[in-house]
């Protein structure tokens, strides 16, 4: 099967404790999401499709990369040669979104993290979700809306383009604000969290710290693990973000 995720992962993911977990790439999760109309939902299975934002594909292959967990993976399962054809345009919610739908920005309506109204000559910001929904900004099905419409259960962690999915069972949207995930986020899950000790409150002051993508990254994976011991959900849609702050940085500099 193939296999292809982030070594942070590795750390916290049980997986000899999980009912025929599938961990696949983010390329394959498409696959998944083409399959015959007369197949059977497997409940015993999840398949986790993991971005790392800002991540290059020749990273993987350059020996100054520190990444050997991932090498490992790549080898024994699969990976695509020669890199793979991208969404335009190559930023965060347009390709998230191409992820999730299979299609190009041209079908599922997300064009760029903004669009500009001509009615109104203004810039309507998309990214970080801050003013539309996902029904109102993704125009066809999503896999997450597909595996919910099988009656699998569904999970999501800071992805692009969420804010408010029914078909989501467990989310927080990649929102900033400090009270978007207690306004959009699973509420129940969330207090569970809490409860577990997890700081789901810190997610807006990180959002707004330098380096704030490092402790943002090590607390999606938990959620993630968490999610995974208390709901076995069928479908984990997760998106970590410190790799593409940092090369922000770079290039700033």
């Amino acid at each position: 099967m193939p296999v292809l995720v982030p070594p942070v992962l590795l750390e916290v993911l049980p997986v000899n404790r999980l009912p025929r977990l599938v961990l696949l790439s983010v390329v394959m999760v498409l696959v998944w999401g083409h399959r015959p109309a007369s197949a059977e939902p497997h409940k015993d299975r999840c398949v986790i499709m993991v971005t790392i934002d800002g991540l290059a594909n020749f990273y993987l292959d350059d020996r100054r990369s520190d990444v050997p967990v991932m090498r490992k993976l790549a080898a024994q399962g699969a990976r695509a040669e020669g890199g793979m054809i991208a969404a335009f345009p190559t930023v965060t919610w347009p390709t998230h979104t191409t992820l999730a739908t299979g299609t190009s920005p041209s079908r599922h309506g997300v064009v760029g993290n903004s669009y500009f109204d001509r009615a109104t000559s203004k810039s309507v910001p998309l990214i970080l979700d801050r003013i539309l929904n996902k029904d109102q900004t993704v125009q066809i099905p999503t896999v997450y809306d597909a595996a919910h419409q099988a009656g699998l259960k569904t999970a999501a962690v800071c992805w692009p383009a969420s804010r408010e999915a029914k078909s989501l069972d467990w989310t927080v949207p990649d929102m900033f604000e400090a009270d978007a995930w207690p306004k959009y986020g699973t509420q129940s899950w969330l207090d569970e969290l809490r409860q577990a000790g997890w700081p789901v409150d810190k997610q807006n002051a990180w959002c707004n710290m330098p380096g704030g993508g490092v402790p943002r990254d090590w607390l999606y994976t938990r959620m993630v693990r968490h999610v995974l011991q208390k709901h076995t959900p069928n479908l984990i849609l997760l998106h970590l973000v410190e790799p593409d702050r940092a090369s922000r940085a770079v290039s700033d500099w």
